[in-house]
């Protein structure tokens, strides 16, 4: 999981131009309105490709800026949302 903590999670990552490959299973990045999950992004990994710091902060960025336009969606039982979303729980 791509997270904004720097927690620490014992994995092996593989260091590939300029920066760490995503891992084979590939990342969920949470998408995340007023401390609960709307949605998520599955990130899928290209075999040896990195994804560098500035790549990994943007996606978070990315993810909280979704995460504020779907907040109303996520609450309305309903709701339209684009192709692929899903949304987790919006109590």
């Amino acid at each position: 999981m791509l997270e904004h903590a720097a927690a620490h999670h014992p994995v092996v990552r593989r260091f590939v131009r300029g920066g760490f490959e995503l891992p084979a299973e590939g990342v969920e990045l949470p998408v995340y309105n007023r401390g609960h999950q709307v949605g998520r992004y599955v990130l899928k990994p290209s075999s040896g490709v990195g994804v560098s710091l500035e790549q990994r902060v943007v996606a978070l960025g990315l993810a909280d800026q979704v995460g504020a336009a779907l907040a109303e969606w996520a609450i309305r039982p309903g709701s339209p949302l684009a192709p692929g979303w899903t949304v987790i729980s919006a109590r």
